[in-house]
């Protein structure tokens, strides 16, 4: 039975990766790397003057300062800079500007990582039309600011709550310790809540399939911490990587993550989707007879 079990499970991973590799995954990872740059540097500001408009513009800036604690150093360092300058000087024209175009890059961001999904599970016959995948896309990208500045919010206040509370009560030390463990888990509780959501929206209901997105959320999370580390490692052994593209290796780099990061997702709709379709001559168990 535990060869059995070994030889199905190798047996979904080839056809996911088969079928990554004859979908043009890697062409398709190099679009969506492409438009999550992009799209980076507007839907940052437009979340900065969201969480203005609402009165929260602490829980933006947090939001910005997560993002570069959660990229390897270097990527931080170079787009970080570039992300200040913007913020400090938009006008009110250039920001208007910008969170019109952070919502045009960022919803045909989703789309792309949508099409993907659907490619994988071969469900364009179940998909929906061009017209309601956009509007989807849009409130998709409205409920995700609000979310990551609601979580923010939480992050600024909760200190401050706790340390209110701490004059008029005695806190266990196990709550304080929530409080302080809360900046390290934040970040990847959104990431998940991302990775899973994106798999579970995108992936159209075919009758009769049960959908399972559990494999490629736990291989797209471990891919993504991988290449961080992958890339952290690389830079500290490569003191001259910029020796070939000279003042812009930095974004270089930085998209080359984002297409370690696309390519995991999409091989993650594909992980899901041969998880999905099971039931196949070769993943029966073998039969047993009795004595």
């Amino acid at each position: 039975m535990a060869r059995w079990l070994i030889r199905v499970h190798a047996l979904r991973w080839y056809r996911a990766a088969r079928r990554f590799l004859v979908s043009h995954g890697f062409e398709h990872a190099g679009n969506l790397a492409f438009l999550g740059l992009l799209a980076l540097f507007p839907f940052l500001i437009f979340l900065l003057n969201l969480a203005g408009f609402f009165g929260q513009t602490a829980a933006g800036q947090q939001a910005i300062a997560l993002l570069m604690e959660n990229l390897p150093a270097r990527i931080a360092e170079a787009i970080s800079r570039p992300i200040d300058n913007t913020i400090a000087h938009a006008d009110e024209g250039l920001l208007t500007g910008a969170i019109l175009f952070a919502l045009w890059v960022s919803i045909n961001g989703l789309e792309a990582a949508r099409l993907t999904v659907i490619e994988a599970f071969d469900a364009w016959p179940h998909a929906m039309p061009f017209w309601k995948r956009m509007s989807v896309n849009l409130m998709l990208v409205l409920i995700a600011a609000a979310l990551i500045l609601a979580a923010m919010s939480l992050l600024v206040l909760l200190p401050v709550v706790l340390a209110a509370a701490e004059r008029w009560f005695t806190l266990p030390g196990q709550v304080l310790e929530l409080g302080r463990l809360a900046h390290h888990v934040i970040a990847p509780l959104l990431i998940l809540a991302a990775v899973f959501g994106g798999y579970r929206l995108f992936t159209p209901a075919v009758p009769g399939l049960r959908r399972r997105y559990l494999p490629g959320t736990v291989w797209t999370l471990i891919a993504w911490w991988a290449s961080a580390k992958a890339v952290a490692l690389f830079l500290s052994h490569a003191e001259r990587y910029d020796i070939f593209y000279g003042s812009l290796a930095g974004i270089v780099l930085t998209q080359l993550f984002f297409f370690f990061l696309a390519a995991s997702f999409i091989f993650g709709a594909h992980l899901n989707a041969a998880y999905s379709h099971t039931g196949n001559e070769e993943e029966r168990p073998p039969v047993t007879h009795g004595d």
